[in-house]
């Protein structure tokens, strides 16, 4: 699978607003909104992600060191968004296309065996959304254009390998030289001829986990929203999910002590001239959330984070030694960094021996204290 990100835009209703900073790049929570969604698709395990800048490539030009994204930077590439999407037509294939004032609070990214558009319910309509009909099966038979409190057309679709041929074909057929310089219209606008022969269905989320910002007053909007999402780390936990499906998790902290005082018998079973107490007190902090780690069904483990002003503290994490060596630690740890980053909070983590402070070295950790390893954000 792979990734391309439409931030060639003109910025129109930001510019008119004097908005300075192109638009892909307004910060959210403090990071750039574009590197948000590079993380949550290097998150999902999409690594390959093309960003089309056209001519303001030397805005996005430290994207390519810092997330090893391929940069267009034909300038004529801003005339219009099929232009951009002509110049890489033939990548197309198991592709997420995603517009560049798509802001994410949560990590919705989902592999079907199919095309289709993301569609949500949007909480300020729009005059010109585009609401889908869909025929028994799913698929789109046809688009209304106007106000709408049914799901509407969002800002990312994705389009799979087996639709790659008949999709380059058609931006082939398209791609004339009035289509290419006609910045009126979307890319995706001409597909409407072809929404008979081309199955394309939708795929819904919901309002409180994403949206898109064309103008200054959407912009605060997108702020909050994700402001109001990550209060916890609950919902972003909770409704995780990878393209391997290789976790889940459950807020259960009387699970949590049961599990944690199985471990110290096992733990008393192996070691006993060095006895831990199973009926001492397991205490919580203040802001401090558990979790419950399943893989296939199966609980595999638990850890703990504690919200704190400036950072994340990782305060327990526990993975069966049976699953140890299958880089479930890693992999786990790995989903807390993206966390940390999307939150824009430093990741602290207790380690108190030489094993546990050589895995978080591994990691990107920085060994501050006797008893903690702290990761830059």
């Amino acid at each position: 699978m792979n990734a391309i990100i439409l931030a060639g835009g003109q910025g129109s209703r930001m510019v008119a607003s004097k908005q300075l900073i192109h638009k892909p790049l307004l910060p959210i929570l403090g990071i750039p909104n574009i590197e948000r969604t590079i993380i949550m698709l290097k998150d999902y395990g999409i690594d390959d992600i093309i960003i089309i800048s056209g001519k303001y490539s030397d805005q996005y030009a430290y994207l390519h060191h810092k997330y090893n994204c391929s940069i267009i930077s034909d300038p004529k590439t801003s005339i219009s968004t099929l232009y951009g999407i002509y110049h890489v037509k033939n990548e197309i294939g198991d592709t997420f296309i995603i517009e560049g004032d798509v802001v994410l609070a949560e990590n919705i990214f989902a592999y079907k065996p199919y095309s289709y558009y993301y569609v949500m319910k949007y909480p300020n309509p729009e005059p010109d959304a585009w609401k889908p009909a869909t025929n028994i099966t799913g698929q789109i038979t046809s688009f209304d254009i106007g106000y709408f409190d049914e799901p509407c057309i969002f800002g990312i679709s994705f389009w799979s390998k087996k639709d790659s041929k008949y999709i380059q074909n058609f931006i082939n057929q398209i791609g004339t030289f009035e289509n290419l310089h006609n910045s009126n219209k979307f890319w995706d606008d001409y597909f409407l001829d072809i929404i008979d022969t081309l199955p394309i269905y939708t795929y819904e989320i919901p309002s409180d986990t994403a949206m898109e910002m064309n103008n200054a007053y959407e912009y605060k909007l997108a702020q909050e929203l994700c402001y109001q999402y990550y209060l916890t780390p609950n919902k972003y936990f909770l409704n995780l999910e990878d393209y391997n499906n290789y976790f889940s998790f459950e807020v259960n902290q009387e699970q949590t002590v049961i599990y944690i005082r199985k471990l110290f018998e096992d733990y008393n079973l192996k070691h006993p001239n060095h006895i831990h107490s199973i009926d001492q007190p397991i205490d919580f902090a203040p802001n401090e959330y558990s979790y419950i780690i399943k893989k296939g069904g199966q609980q595999i483990g638990v850890f703990s984070l504690v919200l704190e002003e400036r950072s994340l503290l990782l305060r327990r994490i526990y993975i069966d030694q049976s699953h140890r060596n299958q880089l479930s630690g890693s992999k786990l740890v790995e989903k807390i960094i993206t966390f940390s980053k999307l939150i824009n909070k430093e990741l602290r983590v207790n380690v108190y021996d030489e094993q546990a402070s050589h895995f978080y070295k591994r990691l990107g950790f920085q060994i501050n204290f006797v008893n903690y390893a702290i990761r830059s954000k």
